[in-house]
């Protein structure tokens, strides 16, 4: 059940791009070779930027929050279990999607 609402087997917002090329996509974008890109730095970013969007919203989908901090595929996601992680927000599944609020 879990894996059908997260989305297995589906594209995601990285146009099924595997995590490499995604990084050599981003480091690109950023002038930068994917040697040069500090990836704890960049996720901790995103996980900001993550964090900032949820202030004061209360509980919203997870695809708006996505979409508003640049739907960052892989980085997106592993912001979101650094924040998980950290107890910091929290998921919950409401039909076929999810929903992410603060803690």
């Amino acid at each position: 059940m879990i894996k059908r609402v997260l989305g297995a087997g589906r594209r995601s917002g990285n146009g099924g791009m595997g995590f490499g090329r995604v990084l050599m996509k981003y480091a690109a974008s950023q002038g930068k070779t994917p040697g040069d890109i500090d990836l704890k730095n960049e996720i901790g970013l995103t996980a900001g930027e993550v964090y900032n969007a949820l202030e004061g919203r209360g509980e919203v989908p997870l695809s708006e929050v996505r979409m508003q901090v640049g739907e960052k595929g892989p980085l997106f996601a592993a912001a979101l279990g650094w924040l998980l992680r950290e107890d910091k927000v929290e998921l919950k599944v409401i039909g076929e999607g999810l929903r992410i609020t603060l803690k």
